[in-house]
């Protein structure tokens, strides 16, 4: 767990996780912690960078009866029984190699090797001082290369950066057909790519006057405004986004449906937006044609409706003036068939029987009575 490296290899500080050994520069700070170091005391090894090395480690005792100061200040190379400060638990006292480098540059760092299993000062034939200054060499190196990535990624975050040596990728990002645009959290101006300037006609002076919120059209304003403040309020370390769409001026006067996509990071604000005027425009005359089409859909309904209903009562005066005028017939044809037995009834008495039996249960109404005639004479 222990083990020194033999030469074979430079020491690697984000692959020997198990190896515990850090760096402290001249002011007695570290510089370097391994994560074994950090598990041990109760803390991540990068968050121990720059804290005082006393604030973990003691070195209680020397091995070598010739190196009597205990200070960082005035400790010499050699073995030291160490004290591990672990938090919330007692502390651990654990074997030590400790050599003091220079580093290429000239500052002076001291190299801990802590050894849990008593192995190194076994190890006589190790160039402990040559590995120490080896490994500080990698770790202020590694350091350096760190430090100027976080210096360019911090430069191109900066929109003055995006503004002025973007490159190759300016091209790229105005030749889309999306608003692109780089805002502060105070809704400031930062940068916006050609496509953001065409579209809306505002040039880069006059975006840089008003804040961003006041390109919404003052209807939509309060619901951008809680977005926006929803998203602003996340942490800075954490990325947060938000969708939505709104009605956006034009330098001109026109309104345009946008949607946005809004994301923090940092401290700036990205945006990039969509313009839906042509989707939003068909959608009116949809809905405005599928409005017209039921109106026209009752309209001819309603027609319908009346038509079948004036035929229904066409044929229902039809059939009625139709059943008259049949009951009338057959009314008129009774009539003249009773005038006709009574004047046969009145002719020829001896036909009375028969044409009333012809005519009983078929004429309601009662004949004419008939006189009397005289019985005939035996």
């Amino acid at each position: 767990m222990g083990d020194m490296p033999t030469g074979r290899g430079l020491p690697q500080p984000e692959t020997d996780l198990d190896r515990m050994r850090c760096v402290v520069d001249g002011a007695g700070n570290l510089v370097f912690a391994s994560p074994a170091v950090g598990w041990s005391v109760g803390f991540r090894g990068d968050t121990l960078i720059g804290k005082p090395a006393g604030s973990i480690l003691k070195i209680v005792s020397s091995r070598d009866s010739k190196h009597q100061a205990l200070s960082f200040a005035a400790l010499q190379s050699g073995f030291y029984e160490v004290a591990l400060l672990r938090r919330e638990r007692d502390p651990l006292l654990v074997q030590a190699r400790i050599d003091r480098v220079d580093a290429p540059d000239g500052r002076k760092f001291i190299v801990l090797w802590l050894d849990l299993d008593n192995k190194l000062k076994r190890q006589r034939n190790n160039d402990f001082h040559k590995e120490a200054r080896d490994f500080t060499s990698f770790v202020v190196d590694t350091q350096a290369k760190a430090h100027v990535e976080e210096t360019q990624l911090a430069t191109a975050a900066t929109p003055e950066y995006i503004s002025n040596a973007d490159g190759e990728l300016r091209h790229f990002l105005n030749l889309t057909s999306d608003l692109m645009g780089v805002y502060r959290r105070d809704g400031s101006f930062g940068r916006v790519n050609a496509t953001f300037n065409r579209a809306l006609g505002y040039t880069d002076a006059e975006l840089k006057s008003f804040p961003f919120i006041q390109l919404i059209m003052p209807e939509d304003q309060d619901m951008v405004r809680a977005a926006m403040q929803r998203i602003n309020q996340a942490p800075q370390n954490q990325e947060a986004r938000a969708d939505f769409e709104a009605r956006t001026r034009c330098r001109d006067g026109a309104v345009r449906w946008i949607r946005w996509a809004y994301k923090t990071s940092g401290e700036y604000v990205y945006i990039v937006g969509q313009d839906i005027t042509n989707i939003k425009q068909h959608e009116v005359e949809l809905q405005r044609r599928e409005e017209q089409c039921a109106a026209s859909s009752a309209r001819s309904c309603a027609r319908k409706i009346t038509k079948y209903s004036s035929a229904c009562a066409a044929l229902k005066r039809r059939m009625c003036a139709t059943s008259t005028a049949k009951a009338a017939a057959r009314s008129t044809r009774r009539r003249a068939k009773l005038k006709r037995c009574s004047a046969s009834c009145r002719t020829s008495p001896s036909a009375r029987c028969t044409s009333a039996r012809s005519m009983k249960r078929k004429i309601p109404l009662n004949p004419p009575m008939l006189p009397r005639h005289a019985s005939s004479p035996t």
